[in-house]
């Protein structure tokens, strides 16, 4: 094999190369599209539930959004409705995210913390730690 068909050879193998590169980052881009869309329908269909339940607006919105969330379900694949890691949470959601750093327990002056919390003297929502009860 001569100097120039190596050459040829190593040329077409980086060619392919970069656009299976091409493809894997158009591909990750769609992914992401797909899951911004589900993500804005998702939010839709939050606030309509709040606007019927909260604010007395109709309830036609509602059927809109889960229509609309059905149509995307069905061309792209399953929603995913799991929380979004900590941003917007309810009460009694479990999520073990942002647990460290409470201030209740380490070094720092140990009156700031996160309310909700609990000191180790078990005094709830303060997030200041508790006075040292000397030698155990």
């Amino acid at each position: 094999m001569s100097f120039m068909d190596r050459v040829r050879s190593q040329a077409n193998q980086l060619a392919q190369q970069a656009q299976q590169g091409m493809a894997q980052g158009q591909a990750k881009l769609t992914e992401l599209q797909v899951r911004r869309q589900a993500d804005a329908l998702l939010r839709d269909l939050g606030a309509a539930v709040y606007a019927a339940q909260r604010q007395g607006g109709p309830h036609e919105p509602i059927e809109t959004a889960m229509a609309a969330l059905d149509a995307h379900a069905t061309q792209h694949g399953a929603v995913d409705t799991a929380p979004s890691g900590g941003r917007h949470r309810w009460p009694g959601a479990e999520d073990t995210a942002g647990t460290t750093g409470t201030g209740t327990t380490g070094t720092g002056t140990g009156t700031t913390g996160t309310p909700g919390t609990t000191d180790p003297s078990g005094t709830p929502g303060t997030g200041a730690t508790a006075p040292d009860p000397g030698p155990a």
